[in-house]
């Protein structure tokens, strides 16, 4: 998100596409999600589908990302190897902690992939 701003980051190609700020937005919330309420163990009460409602500023994008980050660090901070054959609940059965997070990483790779190639939309189509 650096070096964009608000209506580069709510722009989207057409509509019923997800824009930027929507993909990270959704981004932040799986994470908190899965990293801090999965494996960390705080409630964090996501609302999904509001992770795909924009506009979201880039001021509240950033304070997101900062909390999330927070977040994760201190969920992994307490992980130990004793903690990676833990089964860990999914909507797909019980995967163990490594697993888990080897599909946790997939997902967001898919969606940074989604948002490098936005941004080259969003250059392309002039967004000022």
């Amino acid at each position: 998100i650096e070096g964009l701003n608000d209506a580069q980051i709510n722009w989207a190609p057409k509509q019923g596409y997800n824009s930027i700020g929507v993909i990270i937005k959704h981004m932040l919330g799986a994470e908190k999600f899965w990293i801090g309420e999965k494996i960390g163990g705080t409630p964090v009460h996501r609302d999904r589908d509001d992770e795909f409602r924009g506009p979201i500023s880039l001021a509240e994008l950033r304070q997101r990302r900062d909390e999330v980050s927070r977040m994760t660090t201190q969920a992994l901070e307490k992980v130990g190897e004793e903690d990676f054959q833990r089964k860990i609940a999914t909507a797909r059965g019980e995967k163990p902690l490594e697993e888990y997070l080897l599909w946790v990483i997939g997902h967001m790779s898919q969606h940074q992939g989604q948002v490098y190639l936005m941004k080259k939309l969003v250059e392309d189509a002039g967004v000022a």
